[in-house]
């Protein structure tokens, strides 16, 4: 059923998704200018780089993951590992953003990271209790059915 409070840690989980497109996650200091960096391309073109679009594709993966998840309700089995599929996505997410400074054109110069990029362990928390409530409704309706 959509009205259980799984569905809203897994909306949760989209909605932060959503907000990481649009969020910068990293501030980049070149030469005295500081640059914004996010996942959605054109946000800061001066210091874009093709290795945003990997977290980008990932991050879009977790939004997708979140929503199939939220509708297949009625295979909470597969739903629990699905949320368990998000959580590792996202601590995954959370790499990739710090690791990103690395592998960068700019790494010599200074960054400071956003909030957004901690946005996805919040995900990561969303989808592991999300997972931990559908096993309680899938050992409550097991739990019903041996009662039969």
């Amino acid at each position: 059923m959509i009205q259980r409070i799984q569905t809203i840690f897994l909306a949760v989980v989209f909605a932060v998704a959503c907000l990481m497109l649009f969020l910068p996650f990293q501030s980049v200091d070149i030469n005295g200018t500081t640059y914004p960096l996010c996942l959605l391309p054109g946000c800061s073109k001066e210091v874009m780089s093709p290795t945003v679009y990997v977290p980008m594709i990932l991050n879009f993966i977790v939004m997708l993951l979140a929503l199939v998840t939220i509708f297949q309700y009625k295979n909470r089995r597969f739903q629990i590992k699905l949320s368990n599929v998000l959580g590792i996505l996202n601590v995954v997410l959370v790499g990739i953003l710090f690791a990103l400074h690395y592998v960068a054109d700019y790494t010599l110069a200074p960054v400071s990271y956003k909030v957004a990029s901690f946005l996805p362990l919040l995900s990561f928390a969303m989808a592991f209790m999300a997972a931990y409530y559908i096993k309680k409704d899938e050992a409550l309706v097991r739990s019903a059915d041996r009662i039969r």
